[in-house]
């Protein structure tokens, strides 16, 4: 009689601590960090936040993951006008772009290099007829270079399209007379 009530007890203990098991199981969370070792280039995985985390000493960034799932718990929602401010705090106002002031630069670099050929005696206007006669020549070759390149591309997909046609035609038809 005591070895079965022995074995009754073993047997109640195994079915409670099983069912503890399951029920605790699902109500268990794991928040996980994650970063890249700066030094030695691994991955570091832990249950515990890394000493930089959430501090102003400086560090790699670090992924947490929640029950599985990436989550970003440093996020804070502001409003449209508060991101604006932090960004142009954060990255500065957009200088004004320098092409024109370099455009300004080479216009007055031309226009000094001109005037200083005409004082050495050259004829700056046959100069600048010449080179926009040549300038207007590359235009037009560049224009039927490309108009060839157009037409050299078309025949090579007409010859791709019309061997594929070819190859499917030769598969139906030996599909057709394997039927036969």
């Amino acid at each position: 009689m005591i070895v079965s009530t022995t074995a009754k007890f073993r047997g109640h203990v195994t079915l409670v601590v099983a069912f503890s098991a399951v029920v605790c199981a699902g109500h268990a969370e794991a928040r996980m960090y994650q970063w890249s070792n700066v030094v030695t280039g691994t991955v570091q995985l832990s249950g515990s936040p890394p000493a930089w985390y959430r501090s102003t000493t400086p560090g790699p960034r670090v992924f947490v993951f929640d029950n599985g799932r990436l989550i970003d718990d440093t996020a804070v929602t502001v409003s449209h006008e508060q991101r604006l401010v932090l960004r142009t705090d954060a990255l500065g106002t957009p200088e004004p772009p320098e092409p024109v002031a370099l455009s300004a630069i080479r216009q007055n670099t031309l226009l000094d290099a001109l005037e200083n050929a005409a004082l050495d005696g050259v004829d700056v206007t046959a100069v600048t007829e010449a080179f926009t006669a040549q300038q207007g020549h590359e235009v037009e070759n560049r224009g039927g270079l490309i108009a060839q390149t157009v037409a050299e591309l078309k025949a090579l997909i007409e010859a791709w399209d019309s061997r594929r046609l070819d190859e499917a035609k030769a598969l139906l038809h030996n599909a057709v007379g394997d039927i036969e």
